[in-house]
């Protein structure tokens, strides 16, 4: 049986610096490192943007954050969880401190970060969806 599991994405922007936000995780599908968004479950009862505040404090620390706007859904399936992802954009300052969830390479460790302009930070992006958020969100910033 096929379960349900409401997500949350972030696509981290520094508006008055260009900036995006990525963050570099073991992935344990492939065993190595890649590059990818802040994104997390929604627990019961919790609104996506407390989602989205929560899992970005959790996972870089930062706590100064405005959620903007929902700019992108999608869909996948991993063994019985169909996640259902929405993503949306989160404007951050970079000069904030980045304080990484966990020091050793685990299975949802975070061992890296870098803020990069957005063309490149699409392209440095390990999932295809998550490439298709960043594409969105550069869409929304320059409408």
């Amino acid at each position: 049986m096929v379960v349900d599991r409401p997500s949350v994405q972030a696509v981290i922007y520094d508006a008055d610096k260009g900036m995006m936000l990525l963050i570099r995780k073991h992935n344990s599908v492939r065993d190595e490192l890649v590059w990818r968004l802040v994104k997390g479950g929604v627990a019961e009862g919790e609104t996506d943007p407390g989602a989205m505040r929560r899992e970005i404090a959790e996972e870089v620390g930062l706590r100064d954050v405005r959620v903007l706007e929902k700019i992108h859904y999608y869909e996948f399936q991993y063994m019985d969880l169909r996640h259902l992802v929405s993503v949306y954009l989160v404007e951050a300052d970079m000069e904030e401190d980045v304080t990484l969830q966990g020091e050793t390479i685990e299975e949802s460790a975070i061992v890296d970060h870098a803020w990069l302009p957005p063309e490149e930070a699409r392209d440095t992006l390990y999932w295809e969806h998550e490439k298709r958020s960043v594409k969105a969100a550069i869409g929304f910033l320059r409408e």
